[in-house]
Order: structure tokens, then sequence, then C-alpha cells
């Protein structure tokens, strides 16, 4: 399956275990891009790898301001977010990885708010 190089060994050894033979094929590497920023004043971040919340760690709430609410899309996101100091250990993250739910959680805290452009 194709991944990241530093891709965790989930899906792989869930995979073996119900005996289907899985080849890993890391085809990129996950690396922050110096100097880069996040957009401050949101609402939210969705957050849809542990690499990701590693990237963004240092600027996602900037000093002074208010903290958005984290999303993880996933058991591994929300260990991350929660590791790295960033969320509480019941961050939002889906039963089972599905965006369905993501969306569903997202809809219901955010739908009657007035939107502000």
């Amino acid at each position: 399956f194709p991944c990241a190089a530093e891709a965790l060994p989930d899906l792989e050894e869930e995979l073996l275990a119900r005996d289907v033979r899985v080849d890993r094929l890391p085809l990129y590497r996950t690396r922050p891009v110096a100097g880069a920023s996040l957009e401050h004043g949101v609402d939210a971040r969705v957050f849809m790898s542990p690499s990701a919340v590693q990237a963004c760690r240092d600027s996602i709430v900037p000093a002074g301001a208010a903290a958005p609410a984290l999303f993880a899309l996933g058991e591994s996101t929300r260990s991350e977010l929660y590791e790295s100091g960033l969320a509480a250990a019941d961050a939002f993250h889906p039963s089972a990885s599905g965006a369905e739910e993501l969306v569903a959680a997202l809809w219901s805290r955010f739908a009657r708010r007035e939107v502000h452009r």
C-alpha cells in the first residue's frame, strides 16, 4: 500500500492479523515547510495525521489568541494531539476513523453559528 516513509504500522498489523498480505510502498516523507504558518482566528482545526500535528504544534495557538477546537481523524492523531499537550485526552475523534462522524461533529458544534467574513 502507498504510504509515507514514517507511516504507523496500524494498517499492516491489522491486515496481517487477518491473513492479508501487505506490501508497504513508502512514496513520500512528511516534512514541515520552513516558514509556513497557520491562519489565526479560526474556530476549529482538523488534523488528519500525527505528522500534521507535529508539523503544526508550535503555531496552532499563538500567544494571546483563543484556542480553536481541535478534531482528529483517527486514534493515532488524537493521541499525538494529547501527547503534544495541545488537546485533552478526550479530544474528538471518530470511533472508527470515519470522516462522516467527524463531519457530523463539526456540524453539530458549528452549524448554528453566524458566519462573519
